[in-house]
């Protein structure tokens, strides 16, 4: 008899879930299901903070060589570094693709490679895929003398669940609002790269970026995972006068639109000035 009661649940979840990913398409497609949409909402494992692999590489190849001020071929061989590493490959869950897929994130990872920070900052963690590409660009650093450390915040206890223990040693995780805990965590230290992927209200990332500079080691990079959402970057780079590059992520194979990566690199020597 218990069987029989069980039996008629695990359809009925299915159904729940197509519907749910349903209306996410929905939401991105003015109300229709596009036809190429189909599989995902039949067969996707993802809900939500969709991963897939890009159409447009080099593109971001080009952006990251420009904002950082390094060889195209330093930036396509890390680019590719990352998109091949067998551990990155193996990084995710339940509800995600069987081999990771990092998407525009892979442009954290040659900010790292190329700027070998000593701390780097990122706020919003959620299942931690992230996380795992920024420490092991750190991992990946180390043997050539720059042994850097991830400082990790979200106000989810369960954050990061995805990271493998391998690359854990560098890492930092602390749990409570950024505007709490972000620079109390930081200390005296001084943050090389400081990437944003919390709540993507203007108020919050202005305050974390603010708290990035003034904490900022001689170069900071500092990233916006999501520049198609508010100004907040690009408001302190006109202040401070340091050019905002933009990188537009177009998804292969995929509903989603696509996010907007900005990034803006800034030398101690320059001051920002102070907001109206």
């Amino acid at each position: 008899m218990p069987e029989a009661v069980k039996k008629p649940l695990r359809p009925l979840w299915r159904r729940g879930a197509w519907i749910r990913k349903a209306r996410t398409v929905r939401s991105y497609h003015s109300g229709r299901i596009p036809p190429g949409a189909i599989p995902y909402v039949l067969w996707d494992p993802e809900h939500e903070n969709f991963t897939y692999d890009l159409a447009n590489w080099d593109e971001l190849t080009d952006v990251m060589a420009a904002a950082l001020d390094i060889d195209r071929s330093a930036a396509e061989r890390w680019a590719r570094e990352a998109r091949e590493d067998p551990v990155l490959a193996r990084v995710g869950g339940r509800r995600q693709h069987r081999r990771a897929r990092y998407g525009r994130r892979i442009g954290w990872y040659v900010a790292v490679r190329a700027l070998r920070p000593s701390l780097v900052v990122e706020t919003g963690v959620h299942e931690g895929l992230g996380s795992a590409l920024l420490l092991r660009a750190l991992q990946r650093n180390a043997p050539d003398g720059a042994d850097g450390r991830l400082l990790s915040v979200d106000i989810d206890p369960k954050a990061g669940r995805v990271v493998p223990t391998s690359l854990r040693d560098r890492w930092e995780l602390v749990i409570g609002s950024s505007f709490d805990v972000l620079e109390p965590s930081i200390g005296e230290r001084r943050v090389g790269v400081l990437v944003h992927d919390s709540d993507h209200t203007y108020d919050c990332e202005r305050f974390e970026l603010d708290v990035g500079l003034r904490h900022r080691a001689d170069r900071i990079a500092l990233i916006t995972d999501n520049n198609h959402v508010t100004t907040a970057l690009d408001d302190i780079l006109a202040e401070i006068g340091v050019q905002r590059h933009r990188f537009q992520e177009r998804p292969r194979g995929h509903f989603y639109p696509g996010a907007a990566l900005g990034i803006g690199v800034i030398s101690r020597a320059r001051q920002p000035q102070p907001s109206a």
